[in-house]
């Protein structure tokens, strides 16, 4: 469109309530990535996992990797995990088991019975 001055208006960009949506989104997952006070690179990480207890406060259980670093893991599963000492079990590509001493410090519900946590690998 021109005006009256000659020089062309750009057109005003409509934002669909997608948009707005997807925004709000990024915004909160660009919120929860600055409260993440770690020191080490973490990677997208998505493998099934076993959990294995070192207490009598779990029973073993099934859980999935949500993201990997040097100091630590994250975990999605369908039960509260409350914060002590756990072996999680994985297998590595090649099908070779890797057992990770691991604190869970803490969890919290995401969904109709899913929880995320997160975890310290614990080093002897």
């Amino acid at each position: 469109m021109v005006v009256a001055s000659g020089v062309a208006e750009a057109p005003i960009a409509v934002r669909s309530p997608l948009d707005e949506q997807l925004e709000q989104l990024m915004f909160e997952a660009r919120s929860d990535d600055q409260m993440d006070r770690r020191g080490a690179a973490r990677y997208p990480f998505f493998r099934q996992v076993l959990l294995l207890p070192t207490t009598g406060k779990l029973r073993k259980h099934t859980a999935f990797t949500r993201e990997l670093s040097t100091t630590g893991i994250g975990l999605l599963h369908n039960l509260p995990l409350p914060p002590g000492l756990v072996t999680i079990v994985l297998s590595t590509q090649d099908g070779m088991p890797v057992r990770l001493p691991t604190e869970i410090l803490w969890h919290r519900p995401c969904g109709e019975g899913w929880y995320v946590s997160g975890g310290k690998f614990v080093r002897s």
